[in-house]
């Protein structure tokens, strides 16, 4: 029942992981080509090329100007920069290197909390479905839960890959199947959230959960005996699960996920539990350029 991601069953996901062309070269002969450095000496500039993925080796004798795709603000008009004098090349290539000191100057400048750690919290809600000889007995119920996790700094910022951990509580109030016996089962887990994911630049990012904690469960008996069997116990708990994040480079501190697991409750209450959750979370961290 952990409402918080309780992960889509295992929701296939497309790893989109685009190629970024990076800058733009016009050679002295007036060819302009586009693509992504991969090796670069006082010498030689080799590049991919972004038109036919092929690599591209130019002596920086042919190079006239070179600027970064990330000064133009619209679509890329190669019609007009092969129209483009001189001196439209130079506020380039200056508006470039402007960019490219910002960036390293940001680079520079230490990590404050929330931009090493980058917070979030979520909330969600949950279909539950007890299994095996508790589902016999117990109806489905809908559950909601809460979870506030951290990034912890083993990926360097700039990976695409991420691990964070935080604590994920959850409830949920079950009915009894049983005629004769008439019964609400609550459960309350509260669980320690470890969860690694893979930013796209589509914007999703799959990720795979695995928790531990405990279950605060409680069975309250509804019927007219004069002896009433209520029971409570704590009892461990492990969920396993998968799902699929998503944010918009428009709204990048608002993550939309969709996620599937299992639960196992131990010990005293001893129980399975398939999970089905949506919801969104808050990112109190984020920039519309972050990949995480």
């Amino acid at each position: 029942m952990k409402p918080r991601y309780l992960l889509a069953m295992a929701v296939p996901v497309l790893l989109f992981v685009s190629v970024s062309s990076g800058e733009i070269i016009r050679l002295k002969n007036g060819t302009i080509l586009q693509g992504r450095i991969a090796f670069e000496s006082p010498e030689v500039v080799r590049i991919i090329d972004a038109a036919t993925n092929k690599e591209v080796n130019l002596r920086r004798a042919e190079i006239a100007n070179m600027v970064s795709e990330k000064v133009f603000d619209n679509v890329i008009d190669f019609g007009q920069l092969r129209n483009l004098k001189e001196e439209g090349w130079k506020k380039l290539e200056e508006k470039s290197k402007k960019a490219e000191e910002a960036k390293t100057a940001e680079a520079a400048r230490p990590a404050s909390f929330s931009e090493k750690f980058q917070p979030k919290i979520g909330l969600g809600a949950a279909y539950m479905m007890p299994t095996g000889d508790i589902g016999t007995v117990l109806d489905p119920a809908i559950g909601f839960g809460l979870v506030f996790d951290m990034r912890m700094p083993v990926f360097a910022m700039t990976s695409p890959w991420s691990l964070r951990t935080g604590l994920a509580v959850s409830y949920a109030s079950f009915g009894s199947k049983m005629e004769n016996f008439p019964a609400d089962v609550t459960l309350l887990p509260i669980l320690l959230n470890n969860e690694i994911g893979y930013a796209t630049s589509s914007g999703l990012r799959p990720y795979f959960t695995l928790d531990l904690g405990i279950t605060m469960a409680s069975l309250k008996d509804k019927s007219d005996n004069t002896e009433k069997k209520d029971t409570s116990s704590m009892d461990l708990t492990v969920f396993a699960g998968a799902g699929v994040g998503y944010r918009h480079k428009s709204l990048p501190s608002l993550e939309l996920f969709l996620d599937a697991g299992y639960m196992m409750v131990f010990e005293q209450t001893s129980g399975n539990f398939i999970n089905v959750n949506f919801g969104a979370a808050f990112h109190f961290f984020s920039r519309t350029e972050d990949r995480l």
